[in-house]
């Protein structure tokens, strides 16, 4: 014969998914119906506990994902421009070196075909005419034409 507590195992043990859920057999009081009813009860509230526990838990976990994939597609932008922004600052480099590389031949062509003739003359010295001295004297005319002298002077000698 079958003991209530032999019944309640088998009851949780199939209730957990472990087989097939077995009603049990024989006669029983009000008091054993009802403490093997809370005790279900019990267990079912405790599955339900885990249940909402694990909803949490997953939707925790959702919007984690959904960050991180905002957290992905920036990085991806930021990747893209600073790819276009490095294509074009190659593409500036390259033609400055062409340009470069121009240059460059046309003075190795000027210097081979006659470079020798076209170098500079050394600096020729200038020599300014000192203008004359100031006497100190009244006449407007003088200073006039004593300050034009002065600014010939230090045009010429720039």
């Amino acid at each position: 014969m079958m003991t209530s507590r032999c019944k309640f195992q088998s009851w949780v043990f199939s209730a957990r998914g472990g087989g097939a859920i077995v009603a049990p057999t024989g006669k029983k009081g009000h008091r054993e119906r009802l403490t093997l009813a809370e005790t279900r009860l019990d267990v079912l509230e405790a599955s339900v506990e885990e249940l909402y526990q694990g909803r949490g838990r997953l939707l925790g976990v959702e919007s984690s994902q959904e960050e991180a994939e905002t957290r992905i597609e920036n990085v991806e932008s930021l990747m893209d421009q600073l790819t276009d922004d490095t294509k074009d600052f190659v593409r500036h480099l390259h033609e400055v070196v062409a340009e470069l590389t121009a240059k460059v031949m046309v003075l190795t062509r000027t210097l081979d075909t006659g470079g020798n003739n076209t170098r500079a003359a050394p600096p020729q010295h200038f020599r300014a005419p000192e203008p004359q001295c100031y006497e100190g004297a009244r006449d407007a005319k003088e200073l006039e034409n004593f300050l034009f002298d002065m600014e010939q002077y230090f045009r010429a000698t720039r």
